[in-house]
């Protein structure tokens, strides 16, 4: 299968040469900004010059719908406003959950990421293939959707590359062209966005649905394969390795150097990541000791269980009286005192079991494990203090995983790109909370340049404080982000064109026409921008 390429004249087109595009992970607020993202890169006859693409969960539920439509030739307006449609109706969580438990034999496992695959499929990509990325010549020529490898913990690449020697997945494991090609893209979309703890890992090739699984599954397990695949490869969100997908923009950048392809013009991070301020975890006061310890619970755990077993002894008495006396008082009672009989048993076993367990686990094997005097030191915290120090570990090993080790990934990302002599000065980090710690410096400019206004800012901060979510409950939520998106990159593309063009007069006067141009776009389209937030909010209760 040849793959589709795009003319190299093609790369070159605007004002700002080609461009390489991230789009971040986030759920529906990341896939909502990064949508307002692409609508401004089209307004400002940016969107064709887009040559990378590089994408994370919700960003790739975007970024695959987005060139799935170049693939069919549809208008921009007609993609914008079908997949804005599909956010504000469809809930793929919701139908996954019907297909997990009423349409099961449609899955090829049982599993709510299969099912979620199923409904991607359903609601948004309508069987297409990965393959007709490579098929059809459209504007992008590298596409990389980015999952996590969970088996050796590195990044998972679906990607299709002007470089046949790209592997599609990692140094690892990767699988044939061929292959690639059969694959759905509702899969590919929803191994993306498998995120930890909402979704048990995806296997590949096993969990993936094909018109012929079999066959795919024998030539994938075949020893001379060096790609073998005879046990499933459990694949995760593709944040857990890197949120923004700069890792693979690297790669793909550098992959570009090498070969007969224009230089990256500009490197757009659309990133709606939450702030990096946030407090990760709650500090609370020292934990203390109290009359009603721990050890008192189980102390009191063992009368109770004294106790039990004298009730028990005592009914039990009774009913054999009644058995072997054969005086009933009535078969009521007799039904009543038998079941009560029997929880009290009941009772007894599983406090009798769980005391003994709490003996042997944590006053025994963890004190000669870890050397700490259970008794000394946590018996005597009151059992509401034991619980506070057990949530706060439990919270610090969550903000651990999913905010401290991202977060260092995230920055030294950004570190890469900045401190790039190549690419310094054309990386724009598009972020979803910036504008409204930038609207002081922006209040201080000229005023032929973008000034966000109070509506504006308000928003952003809507935006940036909107959790991370699978759906929008509130319709004007949608709006709200899309537009952020929108009004965000343009202030932020507007900022960018300035820049160069001050470098441009001063040393490439023939670029300077073409980026004048922009410029006066650009600020065509913020005018417009704020006309449509100063209407949004005064028919909006979205902030109230």
């Amino acid at each position: 299968m040849p793959d589709a390429t795009v003319p190299n004249d093609n790369l070159s087109s605007g004002p700002l040469g080609p461009i390489a595009l991230a789009l971040s992970g986030g759920g529906y607020r990341a896939a909502a900004f990064h949508l307002g993202t692409l609508r401004t890169l089209h307004d400002s006859a940016l969107l064709e010059s887009v040559d990378v693409l590089s994408t994370v969960s919700g960003g790739t539920i975007v970024g695959a719908s987005y060139a799935l439509s170049q693939t069919r030739h549809e208008p921009f307006d007609r993609f914008y406003d079908d997949f804005q449609t599909r956010l504000r109706t469809q809930r793929p969580i919701h139908r996954a959950s019907q297909l997990l438990t009423q349409e099961h034999d449609k899955l090829p496992r049982r599993t709510l990421i299969t099912a979620q695959a199923a409904a991607l499929d359903e609601q948004y990509f309508s069987g297409a293939t990965f393959g007709e990325f490579f098929t059809t010549p459209i504007h992008i020529g590298e596409i990389i959707f980015n999952a996590t490898d969970f088996r050796c913990g590195l990044p998972f690449r679906f990607q299709k590359s002007r470089n046949p020697r790209a592997r599609i997945g990692n140094g690892k494991h990767w699988m044939p062209k061929v292959v690639a090609c059969q694959m759905r893209l509702a899969d590919v979309v929803a191994a993306s966005s498998c995120f930890p703890g909402g979704f048990e890992p995806i296997g590949f090739p096993h969990d993936f649905a094909w018109n012929d699984q079999e066959a795919v599954l024998k030539a994938l397990s075949l020893e001379s394969n060096p790609w073998k695949f005879s046990e499933p490869l459990p694949l995760m969100d593709g944040g857990v390795a890197d949120n923004q997908g700069l890792g693979s923009l690297r790669v793909a950048l550098d992959r570009r150097e090498k070969e007969d392809q224009p230089p990256i013009g500009l490197v757009l991070i659309s990133d709606a990541d939450a702030p990096n301020d946030a407090p990760l975890v709650e500090h609370r006061r020292d934990p203390q000791a109290g009359w009603f310890s721990v050890n008192n619970v189980l102390l009191g755990g063992r009368v109770l269980l004294v106790v039990a077993v004298i009730a028990a002894c005592l009914l039990g008495w009774r009913l054999a009286g009644m058995l072997l006396t054969r005086t009933l008082p009535s078969w009521w009672i007799f039904v009543e005192s038998t079941f009560s009989f029997a929880v009290l048993l009941l009772a007894i076993v599983a406090l009798y079991a769980g005391l003994r367990w709490i003996d042997r686990a944590l006053f025994r094997q963890l004190p000669e494990r870890s050397g700490l005097d259970i008794v000394g030191t946590v018996g005597t915290l009151s059992p509401v203090w034991l619980g506070e120090l057990l949530w706060m570990r439990i919270e610090s090993l969550y903000a651990m995983s999913n905010s401290v080790f991202m977060k260092n990934v995230r920055d030294l990302r950004y570190r890469e790109m900045y401190e790039n002599d190549k690419l310094r000065d054309r990386v724009v980090a598009n972020l979803i909370y910036e504008l409204p710690k930038r609207c002081g410096e922006a209040a201080s400019g000229f005023s032929d340049r973008p000034h966000p206004s109070e509506a504006m800012i308000k928003i952003a901060v809507y935006a940036g404080e909107m959790p991370t979510t699978l759906w929008f409950e509130n319709p004007r939520q949608l709006d709200t982000v899309v537009l952020c998106g929108r009004f965000t990159t343009c202030y932020n593309l507007f900022e960018h064109v300035e820049k160069r063009l001050t470098k441009a007069r001063a040393g490439d006067p023939s670029s300077v026409t073409g980026l004048v141009e922009l410029r006066s776009r650009l600020m065509r389209i913020w005018r417009g921008l704020e006309e449509e937030v100063a209407q949004n909010t005064s028919t909006s209760n979205t902030f109230s």
